[in-house]
């Protein structure tokens, strides 16, 4: 016999299993699985009556199935692009592939007829912002088959979430044909589905949402970028167009004549000048001694025999740490001091020196845009835009202000360091020292030797005898001659002439403005045309990402209003099977 407490415990196991049985049961009838693919292939089979035309009732299978899944990847979509993760600006988009989607886990991965999962890459929803509303296209890509449908979605009167689908007919996009399909003559008719289960919807709270960490930059763009809350913009001025014009300087040609010379009279192009041609005269020497001296080898020559007083050695000493020149001792003394370090400091155009320091004040002036009014002096109001997102969507007021920022700006001065002597009798030596050398002179002492001779004499006691030969240039009779011509003028021969010569060129080139700089190699004018200032925006975005989420069957939970939560129009379908 079972205890009240067991019988409690077997009814738990009953419910916990019931509960599970009911989950995989939901989860079968929302998502596709093989065996159901194959039900439903069978299901078509019977219905059909025409088993034996296996390529149709194929096609039939397959487009019940890709109904099914781009179906669900539709829903799934709508559920996710709310108010934060929708584009702003008409012409944007926001896509998601199928991998994306199924990392978010928005839906579970569809399988095509033979169970394998559709392309998670070529398979994708993308949002695109039109004028009044937004354009889902949802494209997908199972095995040999890819289709897509568009959705137009907005803020409409009847939408219980941020955005829902256009209740307006629009046209369905024919099916992108591929290789092997072909057109069916008739169409085959398709088993009702059954009657769709009634749902529920469920609504979301959220509390202590934060924004995320900022994209990366955008390239730079000529297109104006306004910045809000989910979107940073920066904006700087460039030069375009700037080129480079070269022409060819002016040349213009003076004409002078070399040093001495004049213009001719009878030829404009020539200069001349009367001058005279000067020769050397042909000459004739001849040679006389003077009496007693002999002529030979050109000098006149007589001996002699020549006596001098002998000589004395004398030796020379000086005291220790002197050294002998000629006949004075002589010292050098060093004396080696630090040389006063002398250091200036300056500065790089468009600092200011403090101390060793080079400072600048640096005003920066950026645009930006807040959602609520600033003040103060280095505030200036630009512009202020009253918007919204979306139709039926709550206005937002938009500041845009230039900011000015000044910001002081400082690094290390240069220092010119010299070096200094107390006066002009030191020298700066190896950058740092002052040296300063002091001559002291002292006559040495005398040590007288033996006697001795000149080189070349002969020693007689104190005499000494040679015998010396004299030589003398001889004297020399020059007699001059010209040839037929010239006239011997003191020892040259002269002839007077005209001398002729052209003109000297100078060439000298100008620049037609001082704009212009002249390059001597190519004998040209350049200058620098300057372009217009464009100015050029990059931008970059964060999403929303919300706090603690909460489900609930009723709008009116007021023990989560009472906590700050708040709807967010997202909403879920529950079966009630």
């Amino acid at each position: 016999m079972y205890t009240n407490e067991n019988r409690f415990s077997f009814r738990n196991v009953i419910f916990q299993f019931l509960f599970v049985a009911l989950f995989v049961f939901i989860l079968l009838c929302l998502f596709p699985t093989k065996d159901y693919v194959n039900d439903v292939k069978s299901e078509l089979l019977a219905g059909s009556g025409e088993s034996t035309k296996q390529d149709k009732t194929s096609t039939l299978v397959t487009s019940a199935i890709f109904n099914q899944n781009i179906t669900t990847m539709k829903e799934a979509s709508i559920a996710y692009f709310t108010l934060p993760r929708l584009p702003e600006k008409k012409g944007d988009y926001v896509k998601l592939t199928l991998e994306e989607m199924l990392k978010e886990h928005l839906l579970v991965s569809p399988l095509d007829e033979q169970g394998n999962i559709c392309d998670v890459e070529k398979s994708y929803v993308e949002i695109t912002k039109e004028s009044e509303e937004f354009v889902l296209k949802v494209n997908l890509k199972c095995g040999s088959e890819e289709d897509y449908i568009l959705v137009h979605l907005g803020c409409y009167d009847y939408c219980q979430g941020t955005v829902c689908e256009s209740k307006t007919p629009t046209s369905t996009p024919q099916k992108n044909p591929t290789p092997d399909s072909k057109p069916d003559p008739k169409p085959i008719p398709v088993p009702k589905p059954d009657p769709k289960p009634s749902i529920r919807y469920q609504y979301e709270y959220k509390l202590n949402g934060k924004w995320s960490d900022w994209s990366k930059w955008s390239d730079w763009s000529k297109e104006a970028v306004t910045s809000s809350t989910s979107k940073e913009v920066e904006s700087e001025e460039r030069i375009e167009g700037e080129r480079k014009e070269t022409v060819s300087a002016t040349k213009k040609v003076t004409y002078t004549c070399p040093s001495g010379y004049t213009q001719s009279a009878t030829d404009s192009s020539k200069c001349i000048k009367a001058s005279e041609k000067i020769v050397t005269a042909k000459v004739t020497k001849r040679y006389s001694c003077p009496s007693g001296f002999t002529y030979s080898g050109g000098m006149c020559k007589k001996g002699y025999r020549k006596t001098v007083d002998a000589q004395r050695k004398v030796t020379y000493t000086c005291p220790s740490g002197y050294i002998i020149s000629g006949d004075i001792c002589y010292k050098q003394t060093t004396t080696t001091i630090d040389a006063a370090k002398i250091i200036k400091y300056s500065c790089e155009e468009g600092y200011v020196l403090e101390g060793t320091s080079c400072t600048r004040t640096v005003t920066t002036i950026t645009r930006q845009t807040f959602t609520s009014e600033r003040s103060g002096s280095n505030y200036k109001l630009v512009s202020v835009d009253t918007r919204s997102a979306c139709t039926g969507c709550a206005y937002i007021t938009y500041w845009t202000y230039d900011v000015t920022t000044t910001e002081k700006k400082s690094k290390a001065a240069q220092a010119d360091v010299s070096y200094k002597c107390p006066s002009s009798d030191y020298k700066v030596v190896n950058t740092s020292k002052c040296v300063k050398v002091t001559d002291t002179k002292k006559p040495p002492t005398k040590t007288y030797g033996n006697w001795y001779c000149p080189s070349g004499y002969n020693q007689n006691g104190q005499k000494c005898t040679k015998d010396v030969i004299t030589e003398l240039h001889p004297d020399v009779s020059i007699r001059y001659s010209c040839e037929s011509g010239y006239d011997l003028v003191e020892g040259r021969c002269v002839k007077g002439y005209i001398d002729t010569k052209d003109k000297i060129a100078k060439y000298t080139y100008t620049c037609p403005s001082s704009e212009y700089t002249f390059n001597e190699d190519n004998k040209t004018c350049t200058r620098i045309i300057q372009g217009q200032k464009v100015r050029y925006y990059r931008y970059r975005t964060r999403t929303y990402l919300p706090g603690d989420i909460q489900w609930r069957d009723t709008k009116t939970d007021q023990t989560l209003l009472s906590k700050g939560y708040y709807l967010t129009g997202n909403k879920r379908v529950k079966s009630t099977k």
